[in-house]
């Protein structure tokens, strides 16, 4: 619970949480586009696995994680029903490959707004990770509450045998040095992981998030609860021919579900298959299914089109992709109790959108990187980043039209560094107040 006297420092604050949260997610979509083009292009059937004219189901064993709900992850079976020419596809969770029935239905994901490949906590983990966080209109059943443990004795053993780790150890062959507090801060709800709280106000009970109400779809398939308030999470799938596909299942126990808005998937690699491969050859049809970033079509690689995983990424030496006071004064201009977690990104992105097509020059971020340096007390002798190996981000995600050929190296990237946000109160406190969840 944070309380504000004043409105200035509240729209400070809130703007800033708002874009840690943009810059958060776009920086690793920006992430999984490299690895797409630094390791999906190595694939041997990359061609196939970008063709636009696939419409089949990709099944593949997962752990799952709800942070909302619980830290536990649970081993399901994920179906992906792709996307027709008038409809978004969708997501289906079951137990096991032998109970792929309505009935056994853990959840399903009607809507995503973002998914992208999670960047591990140490680097070398880039490689054996495969864990993806997707973001949209999660409907998890109350009929599985069992699954998600909301004893504390019970999480802690849950923990203990299902960490991010220890899965990763288990699932990919890791050593446990190698893996010693990498994806640590999976165990808890990370900054990026937008949180609809139910109306108890616990932020810790699995029983309170299944007793809330029930969101059943509307009549055009949108949510109605006060968290997404009938907006679609994706805007873009408003326009004709991103419809959902009607189910009348869904329609007729709409009350056995709970709508939660993230889910952390970790698809378990196969004999002889990488970590990372695993990754790739579900994100793609994934994002098929429910039409971002371009795709079933292409890939979308321009940086000022909202639509791609680059947009808005700032190039050197300017390292943030909206200023503070950009982003406040959008905030204040936009700011409402109707609007949920899944319009501010809209509303930042047409931010930068205005600065790129207003600019005399080409906007490139903002803040200078060798300035920040020089304000920091850092020993360089103990950063270190990946080398990943590309020739331009203007061009270098794959799709079934671009060539395939990437090489050279362009050395060490910077440390990563967080936005700083100057928070000064210069005014008295006044008498208004404003509470907020966060």
């Amino acid at each position: 619970m944070l309380r504000f006297h004043d409105k200035g420092l509240f729209n400070k604050w809130m703007s800033a949480i708002i874009l840690s949260k943009y810059e958060y997610e776009k920086l690793n979509e920006a992430f999984t586009a490299v690895i797409l083009s630094s390791k999906g292009s190595r694939l041997s059937d990359i061609r196939v696995l970008l063709g636009n004219k696939k419409r089949f189901p990709q099944y593949e064993w997962c752990n799952i994680r709800l942070p909302e709900v619980s830290t536990k992850w649970i081993k399901v079976y994920m179906v992906v029903l792709p996307s027709d020419k008038g409809h978004i596809g969708r997501i289906e969770i079951y137990p096991s490959d032998k109970k792929v029935s309505k009935k056994y239905l853990i959840a399903y994901i009607s809507d995503l707004a973002a998914i992208f490949n999670v960047y591990p906590e140490q680097s070398n983990m880039i490689d054996v990770n495969s864990i993806m966080r997707a973001a949209g209109e999660i409907h998890i059943s109350k009929n599985y509450e069992h699954l998600f443990p909301h004893s504390m004795d019970n999480e802690l053993h849950h923990h203990q045998l299902l960490n991010p780790r220890k899965l990763i150890a288990k699932n990919h062959g890791i050593s446990r040095s190698g893996s010693n507090h990498s994806l640590s801060s999976l165990t808890k709800d990370t900054p990026g992981t937008p949180v609809n709280r139910s109306r108890s106000g616990s932020t810790n009970s699995t029983s309170s998030f299944f007793n809330q109400p029930s969101s059943p779809p509307s009549s055009n398939g949108l949510a109605r609860n006060g968290s997404l308030n009938g907006s679609p999470v994706n805007p873009n799938h408003n326009q004709k021919g991103h419809k959902r596909i009607n189910s009348s299942f869904f329609k007729r126990h709409a009350d056995d579900f709970v709508l939660t808005n993230s889910m952390y998937i970790m698809p378990i690699s196969h004999p002889g298959v990488t970590a990372v491969e695993t990754m790739i050859r579900n994100y793609i049809p994934i994002i098929d299914a429910f039409k971002l970033y371009g795709r079933p079509k292409r890939l979308i690689s321009d940086k000022t089109n909202m639509h791609s995983m680059l947009f808005g990424l700032p190039s050197l030496p300017h390292y943030q992709y909206l200023s503070s006071k950009d982003a406040e004064r959008a905030f204040a201009e936009n700011f409402s109790m109707d609007l949920n977690w899944f319009e501010w990104p809209e509303i930042m992105s047409k931010e930068i959108n205005d600065l790129q097509m207003n600019c005399s020059k080409t906007y490139g971020g903002h803040g200078d990187i060798g300035k920040l340096y020089e304000n920091l007390d850092l020993d360089f002798n103990e950063i270190s980043s990946p080398v990943l190996n590309f020739t331009s981000f203007e061009d270098d995600v794959p799709s079934l039209n671009d060539p395939i050929d990437f090489g050279g190296a362009i050395g060490n990237s910077p440390p990563r560094v967080t936005s700083p946000l100057s928070l000064v109160d210069d005014n008295p406190t006044y008498g208004a107040t404003r509470n907020l969840m966060v």
